[in-house]
């Protein structure tokens, strides 16, 4: 697999502005991992098979980035997020909390994001999400 920086193309007008994508870039050979910004410029990280290289560098807007290129930006682009993964088992506890009842250690691992109990949890890092494409 390799890891690529897109250039989106992008059009102004008075009223809006639309983004496009290079015309080497083909949607059903890539995985966008993340979306960003590298100055003025609007871009997405993503992962093609080896296969698909030649097709999209060929694009001006199209860069092969190494892992640690895109592991720089995508960090920034797509940062671990904690995230309610069981909200019944959120609002039984809060419940428990507002009546001033006491929570067994399970329940104070479901509202620890570093637990892996469900309940809060953390999103995955974006050096986790690129190693499961490459």
């Amino acid at each position: 697999m390799k890891i690529i920086k897109v250039k989106l193309i992008s059009e102004s007008t008075p009223a809006r502005t639309h983004y496009s994508y290079p015309p080497e870039y083909d949607k059903n050979k890539i995985y966008v991992l993340a979306y960003g910004k590298i100055n003025a410029d609007h871009c997405c990280l993503g992962v093609i098979k080896d296969e698909a290289l030649k097709q999209f560098i060929a694009s001006d807007n199209i860069d092969e980035l190494t892992r640690e290129e895109a592991i720089e930006l995508g960090e920034v682009w797509r940062p671990q997020i904690e995230k309610i993964t069981d909200e019944k088992e959120v609002i039984k506890i809060c419940k428990k909390i507002v009546k001033g009842q006491n929570l067994i250690q399970k329940e104070k691992n479901a509202l620890d994001s570093n637990e892996s109990t469900k309940g809060i949890n953390k999103s995955k890092s974006f050096t986790e999400l690129l190693d499961e494409y490459l």
